[in-house]
């Protein structure tokens, strides 16, 4: 079995939209083994699994016909340097 990797405890960042100038709030909790990368939008849960994705213009969203999340690439490309396999943002 190959190791998993998850962060130790739940840790918020801020910062501003460049694309609109409004503040924004990403949470990052811990998730279990197998649970993968995860959005939590509005209750609603969004893999990010590539059957999710949809191209919108400048950018890469998820819609899993529940919620939609967009700008997520720089966000996934991050996670997945630091070589995070379970993760909720």
């Amino acid at each position: 079995m190959i190791n998993q990797i998850s962060i130790s405890k739940s840790v918020a960042v801020n910062g501003v939209n460049v694309y609109n100038g409004r503040k924004n709030t990403a949470t990052f909790h811990p998730a279990e083994e197998n649970s993968g990368l995860v959005f939590l939008v509005n209750g609603a849960r969004v893999p990010a699994k590539l059957e999710f994705t949809e191209n919108r213009r400048k950018a890469i969203g998820l819609d899993n016909g529940e919620a939609r999340i967009y700008l997520v690439e720089h966000l996934l490309s991050a996670v997945y340097a630091l070589g995070i396999d379970n993760l909720q943002i």
